[in-house]
């Protein structure tokens, strides 16, 4: 786990070995199916050197006692006395090899190849095969679609994801109904790319659902259609519904932050907003000045999750510095920072002490690999000049350049896919 981590291993036998093994393929009774999937899926960034689960390994330049035949998508662990356990969840098949290579006569290092050896022989001897379907499902085990470098099997996904508003509608909304409540009021904080699966907008979904009244909206920076490049922005009211949209952006401090009066007059706060996946982005400081306000004013906050669209797996650039904090630096967080929305309101609660009653609701089908192509999602303007995937690809590594003279073409066709003079 780049050198944060590490433990001697453990001690036993092959029997109890085994019977530990099986218990990882399917057991669950020594410990808890999410423990297990922690265990034998991806935390970590891929890189082409290492890919590793919560103490296991699963392809780094020491995952050799695989051997040649063992997909990738098993997990393993080797032991400094030439020992090694290989679990493939896949043939539902595992390998043990106990040794001792710390001899007095002194060690061989030949053992290292024996493990890999032994385990090529062990699925040879199964006659262990990988159908065209098990292939197929490597990427949900592994958790990434991400081609490795050493990796010897390439998938490609068309993935099916439900966002939270979609997720919130399959349960009938009953995350935000409060028991003894003919109706809950609500106040959201929306925008255009608030859209569940059918396009429908999160606002219309929320002003017609069972139990919810929609008392609020709240818009970010370029409005609650995001089409203005201004920070001129009043309140207004939605055409469609009538409900009042309050703007949560501008010059000052205050014209930034929500309205806590109105925020007292409503049961909970809803968050739907799709973000970029980069730090300077101010959707995301609104994000926290709401968490801020839910925890003043004592009201629950539930943000509805999106996909990263530049993916989950990487996290790239330097942290900001603390005391530095502004409307395009709210978190201590890399520049490309590889979480969710949901996954942010869980840091920045948390890491910043904020403690509002906080509840995510999650995906369902996204992969930490997923780009936002690989979703089923369809593509919705974030912002008005953030128009295709590839844009918000260079945004991490041109976007700081624009406290320079130079230009990134804001105003052009081509916004954040050229820069140079003004």
């Amino acid at each position: 786990m780049g050198g944060v981590a590490g433990h001697a291993g453990l001690f036993s036998t092959a029997d109890d070995l085994a019977k530990y093994a099986q218990d990882l393929l399917s057991g669950f009774h020594v410990l808890t199916a999410l423990t297990v999937q922690k265990m034998s899926t991806p935390q970590q960034p891929p890189t082409a050197a290492s890919l590793r689960a919560l103490g296991w390994d699963i392809e780094s330049p020491f995952a050799s006692n695989r051997g040649e035949f063992l997909p990738v998508g098993s997990f393993g662990h080797t032991g400094f006395t030439g020992t090694s356990i290989w679990i493939d969840p896949l043939t539902d098949c595992y390998v043990v090899l106990l040794s001792n290579a710390v001899h007095p006569r002194g060690a061989n290092s030949a053992v290292v190849s024996l493990r890999a050896r032994v385990a090529s022989a062990v699925a040879q001897e199964l006659r262990l095969t990988v159908s065209e379907d098990q292939k197929l499902r490597l990427a949900r085990i592994t958790g990434y679609n991400e081609t490795m470098s050493s990796a010897r099997l390439l998938t490609a996904r068309n993935g099916s994801v439900h966002t939270g508003i979609d997720v919130l509608e399959s349960h009938d909304f009953a995350e935000l109904r409060e028991a003894g409540k003919a109706k809950t009021r609500i106040a959201i904080v929306t925008n255009q790319t608030g859209v569940d699966a059918l396009g429908n907008r999160t606002i219309d979904v929320l002003a017609w659902a069972r139990g919810i009244e929609l008392a609020a909206i709240f818009s970010p920076e370029h409005g609650v259609a995001g089409k203005l490049d201004t920070t001129a922005i009043s309140d207004s009211k939605d055409a469609a519904t009538g409900v009042p949209v309050h703007s949560v952006y501008g010059d000052t401090s205050d014209q930034r932050h929500p309205s806590l009066e109105v925020l007292l007059s409503v049961d909970a706060i809803v968050y739907d907003i799709q973000d970029i996946g980069t730090r300077f982005y101010t959707y995301e400081t609104t994000l926290g000045y709401f968490l801020e306000a839910a925890a003043k004013t004592g009201k629950k906050i539930f943000v509805l999750d999106r996909p990263n669209p530049i993916n989950g797996s990487y996290v790239q650039g330097p942290i900001s510095d603390r005391g530095r904090e502004n409307f395009i630096n709210y978190g201590w967080i890399p520049i490309r920072h590889g979480m969710t929305m949901g996954e942010l309101a869980r840091l920045y609660n948390c890491e910043r002490g904020i403690h509002a009653s906080l509840t995510v609701v999650p995906m369902e089908g996204w992969q930490r690999g997923d780009w936002m192509d690989s979703t089923g999602i369809l593509w919705v303007n974030p912002s008005p000049n953030m128009r295709n995937r590839a844009e918000a690809v260079l945004y991490p590594g041109l976007g700081i350049l624009e406290a320079t003279n130079v230009s990134l073409g804001r105003g052009t066709d081509t916004p954040f896919e050229v820069l140079g003079a003004p």
